[in-house]
C-alpha cells in the first residue's frame, strides 16, 4: 500500500481544495480505486484509467456511493476481460517438422526485387 501512502498528501490537499472532507475519501477506497485503475490501464490502455476516474466521479456526483461505483466498474472490467480473453492460454507450438524460420524484411524485399 506504499503507492497510496505516497499519494495521501496530494489526495487530501486536492480534496480539501474541492471542499471534500477527508472522511469521504478513505484510504481503503483510494487503494481499491488505484488497484482498479491499474488493472484497467493494463487491459484497456493508459488513457482508460483517467477516463474511468472521470466516469466514477460523475456517477458519484449523481448519487451512486463511491464503493458501489468502484464495484460496478470492476464488474464491467471482469466482463470485458472475459469477453476479450484469448481462446487458449496454451502456448502455441509449431507442428512437428514445420519451418520456424522467419524471413527478414530485407530478405523479402530482395526476393520481391528478383521476381520482377
Amino acid at each position: 500500500m506504499g503507492a497510496v501512502s505516497a499519494l495521501d498528501p496530494w489526495v487530501l490537499d486536492v480534496a480539501a481544495a474541492l471542499g471534500i472532507p477527508a472522511t469521504d475519501v478513505p484510504a481503503d477506497l483510494r487503494a481499491g480505486l488505484l488497484d482498479l485503475t491499474r488493472e484497467i490501464e493494463e487491459l484497456i490502455g493508459p488513457s482508460a484509467g483517467p477516463m474511468t476516474g472521470l466516469l466514477l466521479g460523475v456517477a458519484v456526483g449523481r448519487g451512486i456511493a463511491p464503493s458501489g461505483a468502484v464495484e460496478t466498474i470492476r464488474s464491467v472490467l471482469v466482463s470485458h476481460r472475459d469477453q476479450h480473453a484469448p481462446a487458449s492460454t496454451e502456448p502455441l507450438e509449431p507442428a512437428p517438422g514445420a519451418d520456424t524460420s522467419v524471413p527478414l524484411a530485407r530478405d523479402a524485399a530482395t526476393t520481391d526485387d528478383r521476381s520482377r
